[in-house]
């Protein structure tokens, strides 16, 4: 329990916090900003497997469901390029919609000339090539639009103002053990 008093009013008002809250809210903040599923499922879908539950064992597995869209070195490529574009450093930050639509333009010229030129050693099917780029520029566009005018900040402002607010001499902001999991 923590009391407030507001400066305006003077009224005190008592807020029940607990752990559990702030652990909860800090795993889902990790979840907002942890890109390694959608990552993941990039990977799978690329390799030409689906996820699906077994019927045995009732957990979700990669299956293989038809042939591979990128071969193995072709993936890893792709990922590579991938990857810093769905990091928090991009969905942190502040963009305006215009700067958001240059970044994709400049990945989906960067991904075509990539694989144009190694479609042959990545093994992709020409039929494949805007299915690739599309799901990839996507993915990035979805991730940069969290940091459209700095929104995501914002949100995180604006939470941790009101959890200082509401657990006043609570040690660890739940930004702070938030950004710690990230490095």
């Amino acid at each position: 329990m923590s009391d407030y008093m507001s400066p305006q009013t003077g009224a005190t008002q008592t807020y029940a916090y607990t752990p559990q809250g702030d652990e909860a809210e800090t795993r889902a903040w990790i979840t907002l900003l942890d890109n390694t599923n959608t990552i993941e499922a990039i990977e799978h879908y690329l390799n030409g497997e689906e996820a699906r539950i077994n019927p045995t064992t009732k957990r979700w597995e990669y299956v293989k469901v038809r042939t591979a869209l990128v071969n193995k070195e072709g993936i890893n490529k792709l990922l590579y390029i991938l990857t810093p574009y769905l990091s928090p450093i991009f969905s942190l930050s502040n963009y305006k919609i215009d700067e958001i639509s240059a970044r994709c333009l400049e990945l989906a010229e960067d991904l075509i000339w990539n694989m144009a030129v190694m479609q042959d050693v990545y093994d992709i099917n020409p039929n494949d090539l805007s299915l690739i780029k599309n799901m990839i520029v996507n993915s990035v566009e979805a991730n940069l639009r969290k940091a459209k005018d700095g929104n995501l900040v914002q949100i995180f402002s604006k939470t941790q103002s009101t959890r200082e607010v509401i657990s006043a001499g609570d040690r660890g902001s739940v930004f702070g053990k938030v950004l710690s999991k990230f490095g």
